[in-house]
């Protein structure tokens, strides 16, 4: 359950729903997903790259995600579902390596779907992370996004610095700059986010608190100040175990 305000889009809540099936008996390479969301937009997580967040949009959205191949370096990937607006189908290749130093890592993702609706979406992401110590971990994140129907390319570059506070709560620093090369290149948000997770009274109920400021191209660049709220209720196979990586799923 989310609920947010900021300047520009006032208050708003949302509820979802997201149920993951895995099939032991084809050795994890099967997973059956299926998403239900509140009929309401929620402006304030927005992420300015298109697709990124397409099915989040959807009231009901299902499919079935197959790896084909994976090991520790690489894995490749199809997956194939529906909405309430369009299906889709796609394949996704992932590679990790080192970056320049054992230190560091790099991982090159690509996914590329159709859709009945949009036509053909490949999104381009670069990872480049590592470890700070024992409680802090960076990551920069540069992705492309090339689509079928549009005649400009977004773009984002990222930085995110987690911080583990205790086994219970963790710290998220955030800052994106998103552009687009249509009509001209130009620098259309700039987001600047903090955001606090931890358990919160069960094992399985996590709570975040996350302040945000936006400077939008569409509102001349100002100002919009914003906050959210979001409760996640976590159940399922190995729970008990899963309990502690609940909390770093910014």
């Amino acid at each position: 359950m989310k609920f947010g305000y900021s300047k520009f889009d006032d208050f708003e809540c949302k509820p979802a729903l997201r149920l993951r099936l895995s099939f032991p008996e084809f050795e994890q390479r099967a997973k059956l997903y299926l998403s239900a969301n509140g009929s309401e937009d929620f402006d304030i997580d927005s992420n300015p790259i298109l697709d990124t967040n397409k099915n989040r949009e959807e009231d009901l959205t299902g499919g079935v995600k197959y790896y084909v191949d994976q090991n520790k370096r690489y894995n490749i990937s199809t997956d194939a579902g529906f909405s309430t607006s369009y299906v889709y189908g796609g394949i996704r290749y992932r590679h990790t390596h080192p970056f320049f130093s054992s230190r560091w890592k790099g991982r090159l993702t690509n996914r590329l779907r159709y859709y009945s609706d949009d036509g053909w979406i490949n999104r381009t992401a670069y990872d480049i992370e590592r470890y700070l110590g024992d409680r802090f971990f960076f990551r920069t994140t540069f992705t492309g996004v090339l689509s079928e129907n549009e005649d400009g390319m977004p773009l984002s570059g990222v930085a995110r610095l987690y911080q583990v506070l205790s086994i219970d709560r963790a710290l998220l620093y955030d800052v994106g700059t998103y552009m687009d090369t249509r009509p001209d290149f130009e620098v259309t948000d700039v987001q600047l986010k903090l955001r606090y997770r931890q358990r919160f009274y069960r094992d399985w109920l996590v709570l975040e608190i996350a302040p945000q400021l936006t400077f939008p191209e569409e509102h001349d660049y100002e100002v919009n100040p914003g906050i959210m709220f979001k409760f996640e209720m976590d159940f399922g196979y190995m729970q008990d175990r899963e309990a502690y990586d609940s909390i770093f799923k910014f």
